[in-house]
């Protein structure tokens, strides 16, 4: 039972029409993604013609090139000030999935004007040490968001989009504050989950599986939430056959081998943050 929550809230998924960033807003509306009182999820992507709302997506007309993320979050933050009613956002990926309830429960207890938040991380810039939200899931004032749009041209579209965010605030003397996440250690067992916690971050890039996996983990982590909160016991032989099944795809999988090819367009903001 999702509980009514005084603060409203926007989820903005940073979403595209790649392949798995198609199949992943699937599951996501299939599973977390529904309407709920106070809340309002919307996926937003670039590279249409014009600004036009459709099932929860936001098409806009922004580029849709990786380097240009902030520059597609700020017309999208720009959208939201104009035609929603909100005080905070959750920004989050189409690798995340999130637990409403938890949200509301965390923003409950840790809701402030000026509130910044998310899994604090560190880079490197031009000498400079940034400490900012990871881009898998941030929390932004309404307060916030304002800041940005009234004074987007300081944002440095030279960083990727988190780190730029985390350097835009600090003109501001605001600094992101740390929450934790669940992150999925190549399958989602249901006793190595923290259900207490809003966010999960299920990207497999890293674990030598083929991301299209990671649809069906939110609906693993969806029965697993179910479970939990009705105080079911869980099916732990199909669990354990799943994972074997998981870590035998993972034997198998080919993407070890094209390493050199993988995320080549943020190993190059990586690089260019360290020069």
């Amino acid at each position: 039972m999702i509980k009514h929550n005084k603060i409203k809230i926007v989820i903005l998924v940073l979403s595209s029409n790649q392949i798995i960033s198609l199949i992943n807003r699937l599951f996501q509306k299939l599973t977390w993604a529904k309407e709920t009182m106070g809340v309002v999820t919307i996926f937003y992507l670039g590279g249409h013609q014009k600004t036009e709302l459709t099932k929860k997506t936001l098409k806009l007309p922004s580029s849709k090139k990786f380097e240009d993320i902030g520059k597609k979050t700020i017309d999208c933050f720009e959208w939201v000030e104009r035609n929603l009613d909100y005080d905070v956002i959750l920004r989050t990926s189409a690798s995340s999935y999130v637990d409403i309830n938890q949200l509301i429960n965390f923003l409950e207890k840790n809701y402030e004007e000026n509130l910044y938040s998310g899994v604090v991380a560190e880079a490197n810039y031009q000498n400079k040490s940034i400490k900012f939200a990871s881009g898998s899931g941030y929390l932004l004032s309404k307060k916030n968001v304002k800041l940005i749009i009234q004074n987007k041209d300081l944002w440095n579209h030279k960083l990727i989009d988190d780190v730029a965010l985390a350097d835009f605030l600090s003109y501001f003397q605001i600094y992101p504050k740390n929450f934790e996440r669940n992150t999925i250690n190549v399958f989602p067992k249901f006793n190595e989950i923290d259900y207490k916690l809003f966010l999960t971050r299920c990207i497999l890039r890293d674990f030598n599986l083929p991301r299209v996996i990671e649809g069906f983990y939110m609906i693993k982590l969806k029965n697993n939430y179910k479970k939990y909160k009705e105080d079911k016991k869980n099916n732990f032989i199909l669990e354990n056959f799943l994972f074997y099944i998981v870590r035998f795809i993972q034997k198998i999988y080919p993407r070890k081998y094209f390493s050199k090819f993988q995320n080549r367009h943020y190993k190059k903001y990586l690089k260019d943050l360290e020069g």
